[in-house]
């Protein structure tokens, strides 16, 4: 790969990362197929994969801190907008727990994080669940508001 290319492509990473969070992730010995699927899984959740070159990575996320560690060996790079980041990171823990891949690290609203933190943000369950679950809470309550005041009409009307 030609210099100018590679400068090409790493003002044009840079462009597309800007203001995004990032997870990055080893994809080595993953095959064609898994790594459709995990492609597939991240784009469904509002994210996009890229792969590239660990120097043209290194030079883009340099004023970031990101450790030298992380860019070592096959690195996969997700990018998401931040609201996408629980979504994006639960793809990747599930792919990380089939033993498919690694997660290396990544930034998520300016700061860098580890591995432990986006399995920590991966458990917490999607914006839509944690609805689902508060609409269920709320319909119990009121249900139960239902029954009682309907049980003291029923007294009251007993007692006349």
């Amino acid at each position: 790969m030609s210099k100018e290319l590679k400068k090409k492509q790493g003002k044009e990473l840079k462009k597309e990362l800007d203001g995004k969070a990032i997870i990055l992730f080893d994809y080595d010995g993953v095959s064609v197929e898994d790594f459709g699927t995990i492609r597939k899984g991240i784009r469904e959740s509002g994210g996009q994969v890229k792969v590239v070159k660990n120097t043209i990575l290194q030079k883009i996320l340099q004023e970031e801190q990101i450790s030298h560690e992380w860019l070592k060996g096959m690195t996969g790079m997700t990018f998401m907008a931040d609201d996408d980041f629980m979504t994006c990171s639960n793809v990747l823990y599930k792919s990380q727990k089939d033993e498919k891949i690694t997660i290396k690290g990544g930034l998520y609203e300016g700061s860098k994080v580890d591995n432990a933190y986006i399995v920590k943000m991966a458990s917490i369950p999607s914006r839509d669940t944690l609805y689902s679950s508060l609409v269920g809470c709320l319909q119990g309550i009121v249900a139960n508001l239902v029954y009682t005041l309907d049980d003291i009409g029923r007294q009251k009307e007993e007692k006349k």
